[in-house]
């Protein structure tokens, strides 16, 4: 059964740093992109995210009761409507100025299944959302629902139990030869990654992890495994969960044994970033289409640093004047759904 940490701050610094990284990493993944440029590991941020989530739920809920309800209520309230928005926008954007965002063709029912977080094939043969990397939500929507009915098993068999059922799903994934748009997310191999996180959540609040020197060896072996995917040309692939999740694993874990530590200082900018990466990850590709059209003539690097400065920098100024507000007042309603799980950090979601 999981013990809690008397310690337990209220942010975990490095969390929130990672949070910053990862958001940053899609956004460059992205604009390089836009230039023809080749970065496939800045896509790696998002099995950072998927890790990261999976952390965050399982300390959330460990150590406090919280209903099925109100876990759900408040994952909601915080991925949702700022999703929406983005949806909705893209989709207009698609109507009144075609080929300004990257994205593929879509109809009415097409949104619709976008907005309901409903995975689809698109007209790529992938299954991207109408806001393309809304497709990571998918499977964040996935997990807390899987989550939020492990809430009804004992603490004691809650962690085996969402273990089990998310092995089963990749399982089956391995062995299924036809799969749908729902099936091929819900049993792809990087559901585990969610699970990775959870088991990390529980070596941090049972006081199990290593010190500075595992630290320090854990986040750099990560670095170098993703280096050595960038140099070897890996994109992404149904084996990602090998070649990225597995050092996304590790450099979270690294960046808690030095948070354990009392290493991780408090910096402005990369919290701030952390807080603001939700929003980053939801809006950069709208800044990238205005910054490519703007400087379309522009080097690369100029190109690529601009972009990724507008997409922070709009995506933390989003965050401040809609994101927060709107989560603020939708978890002032009523109190059937209402619930304080504790703070640990602000919940990510993927990508």
């Amino acid at each position: 059964m999981s013990g809690t940490s008397s310690s337990r701050p209220a942010t975990i610094l490095s969390v929130q740093y990672l949070r910053a990284a990862a958001a940053l990493a899609v956004v460059v993944f992205h604009a390089m992109e836009s230039t023809a440029t080749k970065f496939p590991v800045g896509a790696a941020g998002v099995d950072v995210f998927f890790v990261i989530s999976g952390f965050i739920m399982w300390t959330l809920t460990a150590p406090a009761q919280i209903r099925g309800s109100a876990f759900l209520w408040r994952r909601f309230i915080r991925i949702a409507p700022p999703y929406w928005i983005a949806t909705l926008l893209a989709a207009a954007l698609a109507v009144v100025r075609p080929g300004f965002l990257w994205a593929p063709p879509f109809d009415a029912a097409d949104l619709l299944r976008s907005l309901a977080f409903v995975p689809y094939m698109d007209d790529w043969g992938r299954t991207y959302p109408v806001l393309v990397q809304g497709w990571t939500l998918n499977y964040e929507m996935f997990f807390y629902l899987v989550f939020a009915a492990a809430l009804f098993a004992p603490l004691r068999w809650r962690l085996a139990g969402l273990s089990g059922f998310f092995l089963a799903l990749a399982a089956a994934g391995l062995l299924m030869v036809h799969r749908g748009p729902a099936a091929a997310t819900y049993t792809d191999l990087q559901v585990l990654e969610f699970v990775m996180g959870a088991w990390l959540g529980e070596a941090w609040l049972r006081g199990r992890l290593g010190g500075v020197r595992l630290g320090v060896a854990l986040i750099a072996t990560a670095l170098a495994a993703f280096a050595a995917t960038q140099m070897l040309g890996l994109r992404e692939g149904p084996w990602r969960l090998l070649y990225w999740g597995l050092p996304a694993l590790g450099l979270v874990s690294g960046g808690l044994c030095l948070e354990r530590a009392g290493l991780i200082g408090r910096w402005r900018i990369p919290k701030a970033l952390g807080d603001g990466s939700y929003s980053i990850y939801l809006f950069h590709l709208f800044a990238l289409a205005v910054v490519d059209r703007v400087l379309a003539q522009a080097p690369i690097a100029l190109r690529v640093g601009a972009g990724t400065v507008a997409a922070a920098a709009a995506g933390y100024v989003l965050f401040l004047a809609l994101e927060r507000p709107m989560t603020a007042a939708l978890r002032r309603l009523p109190k059937a759904f209402s619930g304080r799980p504790g703070a640990v950090a602000r919940a990510p979601a993927g990508s």
